[in-house]
């Protein structure tokens, strides 16, 4: 590792990078606010007021790790590896809790009684999503029958923890981030559309079978998971769903306070009906992140979140089509994954890891885009 020298951030970080982290800053220093708000001014709990900062502002410093340690190109190799073999090993998990029915948690329907098991918690099925969207694109790319064959086999085994993992949440993710890797891969290399979606048939072909033999596999804990579906969709009937209540309620707070929201620390606390017909009262996530941000930290808060990812997004999307082929995989899935991530933010508060893995990941792809990117050849001077 080199010493420092006097200038060193600027001489490391390109300019689209140093914009960034300094809207990340920006938003640090809201956060800092906020915090202070909701602790002298509304009296707040000091452990829940630091607990939300930490997850809406601090953890989005992880950013700069990626980016202000000297990596090369020379490293990057190490990178496509360590995030295939970390994904190998979850997967592993995955399958080990499958065909032992051991289960991270038990989810007691208070409405039904019912027990309902979750074999992967939602930042083990984000991580799942990067690895299939990195097998369909290996599928798609790969040259040479190992590689492909390799795909084919992982993408059977990678469908059933996701499809089995008790949370709808991951059905979604399973598409998402498979048809948003083809499409971005399609765009940025300029490829056919319709070659390009040749491996998501090769999927769906893989699908079918998995989950047709799956009941015969694995069936009492398929028959578990299928119960677990059906009362949990019919709760969310009967009583409108656990979102709209959650939803509703935050947008109602914000609107009491639109510009600098309640201030780090709040808690929503919904009446909850139990299987005897009494009510609890509980505190509960808002099930959104952008709307937690937005009641929390008012429209500025949300304007400087959508700030720092809007502007990551533009950085990718400009420089992706310059990148090396040999990295243009990689990245791809890694985008794919993070937009699928972000998709399902809107659906449910991810958990502390999942803001640790969402800014090392966005710092990670500048990195590949810092070195692997070819600038546009400037154009011939006119006499």
């Amino acid at each position: 590792i080199e010493s420092r020298k006097p200038g060193y951030v600027r001489s490391l970080l390109n300019r689209p990078e140093r914009i960034l982290l300094a809207i990340v800053v920006a938003y640090l220093l809201y956060g800092g606010f906020g915090l202070v708000y909701g602790l002298a001014a509304k009296g707040y709990d000091y452990d829940q007021a630091f607990g939300d900062f930490r997850r809406f502002y601090f953890y989005a410093a992880a950013i700069a790790l990626p980016l202000l340690l000297p990596y090369k190109s020379k490293h990057l190799d190490w990178v496509g590896r360590t995030v295939v073999i970390s994904c190998l090993v979850l997967l592993g998990i995955a399958l080990f809790r499958i065909v032992t029915g051991t289960s991270v948690r038990e989810d007691i329907d208070n409405a039904t009684g019912h027990v309902g098991l979750r074999l992967l918690v939602p930042d083990e099925i984000t991580t799942l999503s990067l690895l299939l969207a990195y097998l369909v694109l290996v599928l798609r790319a790969g040259s040479g029958f190992w590689p492909r064959a390799i795909s084919v086999i992982g993408i059977f085994a990678v469908i059933p923890p996701l499809l089995m993992s008790g949370y709808r949440l991951s059905v979604f993710l399973v598409f998402a981030a498979a048809v948003m890797a083809l499409l971005i891969y399609a765009w940025a290399s300029r490829a056919s559309i319709v070659r390009t979606f040749a491996p998501l048939l090769a999927m769906g072909l893989l699908i079918v079978p998995g989950v047709a033999l799956t009941p015969f596999i694995f069936p009492d804990q398929f028959a578990r998971m299928r119960l677990d579906l059906m009362v949990r969709m019919q709760t969310d009937v009967t009583q409108g769903g656990w979102r709209r209540w959650t939803w509703g309620q935050a947008v109602t707070e914000w609107m009491n306070e639109p510009i600098l929201g309640t201030g780090l620390g709040h808690r929503l606390i919904f009446p909850f009906r139990t299987s005897d017909g009494a009510f609890l009262y509980i505190d509960s996530s808002v099930h959104n992140l952008f709307l937690e941000v937005l009641y929390q930290s008012g429209v500025i808060g949300l304007a400087m979140f959508l700030a720092v990812h809007g502007y990551f997004v533009w950085v990718v999307i400009s420089r992706i089509r310059r990148v090396d082929r040999k990295y243009l995989v990689l990245l791809t899935a890694l985008f794919s994954a993070y937009l699928a991530n972000m998709m399902g933010c809107a659906l449910q508060s991810p958990g502390i890891s999942r803001y640790v893995y969402t800014y090392i990941l966005m710092g990670f792809m500048l990195l590949i885009l810092r070195e692997t990117a070819k600038e546009p050849a400037p154009e011939p001077a006119t006499s």
